[in-house]
């Protein structure tokens, strides 16, 4: 099994996630540590998803969004909620299965 990482709002809503999978859940929690860790840069890029008009964000290699948006500002207005989240995220010990991994 492998696993990954998501931040989600108190409401349920996901705001981003790993792009990568790990062996295990503490590597996988010690990866999501780096987005909280000082001096770690969070630049977000804000990217056209080639032929379908619509936007996502990334984070270098530390996170990406969860969904695609139809407007460029809709994804910007996001990328700030996944930012703004990060210092009051806390892990939960909980697994959700997806796409059979």
């Amino acid at each position: 099994m492998t696993v990954t990482w998501m931040l989600v709002s108190p409401n349920s809503r996901p705001l981003g996630r790993s792009p990568r999978w790990f062996g295990d859940l503490a590597a996988g929690q010690a990866d999501a540590r780096l987005l909280g860790a000082e001096g770690v840069e969070l630049t977000p890029t804000v990217i056209a998803v080639s032929g379908t008009g619509q936007w996502q964000w990334r984070i270098t290699d530390l996170a990406v969004s969860t969904r695609t948006y139809l407007r460029q500002h809709e994804c910007e207005y996001n990328v700030r909620r996944f930012i703004e989240a990060l210092p009051n995220a806390q892990f939960v010990p909980r697994l959700r299965f997806i796409n059979g991994r």
